[in-house]
């Protein structure tokens, strides 16, 4: 128990390979978000973050050709629901509460399962908790969405390849449901924190 205790007053142990891993009830001093307004994680966090992604799942996404990446997890009685669109076709999980039978994507078949858990593999190594990622879909580059409880924000990365080397430091733009900054991370990659709808 003193060793479980100790290890949670220490904080976070860096992993080989890169990545960190909290002990349950500890907290990671890097992962704090800053309460502002948009709030935003640390600059060090971003950096972290950023370098875990591209190492680790970036690759991936670009190997399959991947579009579309969903890993909801069940929740309030409600089961799991997993969407991925890849090189070789669009799969969903086929429960009522996750498709409806209109929607054209086919069940998971073998491959699609094992190129979803390799994708989900390399996320669960980067050690950035990633439950959506989407080619397209939220402005250019590829978008890697941040698992969160926050029913006001939303936090994702942008991976925008030719971003230019004198881009802005942050971009805020005034939506309807209130302020969205985008951050000039590094290199080809912004953060993004905008209000939830």
């Amino acid at each position: 128990m003193a060793a479980v205790v100790g290890l949670t007053a220490a904080g976070p142990i860096e992993l080989p390979g890169g990545g960190r891993f909290v002990m349950p009830g500890g907290y990671d001093v890097h992962s704090l978000i800053n309460q502002g307004e948009p709030p935003v994680f640390p600059r060090q966090r971003q950096l972290d973050d950023v370098a875990d992604l591209e190492r680790q799942v970036l690759p991936v996404a670009d190997d399959w050709g991947l579009t579309l990446y969903i890993d909801e997890k069940a929740a309030w009685g409600r089961p799991a629901c997993r969407v991925f669109t890849w090189s070789h076709g669009a799969f969903r999980d086929r429960d009522s509460s996750c498709a409806n039978p209109d929607d054209p994507e086919l069940p998971f078949d073998a491959e699609s399962e094992a190129a979803f858990t390799r994708v989900s593999d390399a996320i669960e190594h980067s050690g950035v908790n990633v439950h959506r990622i989407e080619k397209g879909g939220w402005g250019p580059g590829t978008s890697f969405h941040l698992r969160d409880s926050s029913w006001r924000w939303n936090w994702y990365y942008s991976y925008v390849p030719g971003t230019p080397a004198d881009a802005p430091e942050e971009v805020r733009t005034e939506t309807g449901l209130g302020v969205r900054l985008q951050v000039h991370v590094s290199g080809d990659w912004w953060f993004t924190v905008e209000p939830d709808d």
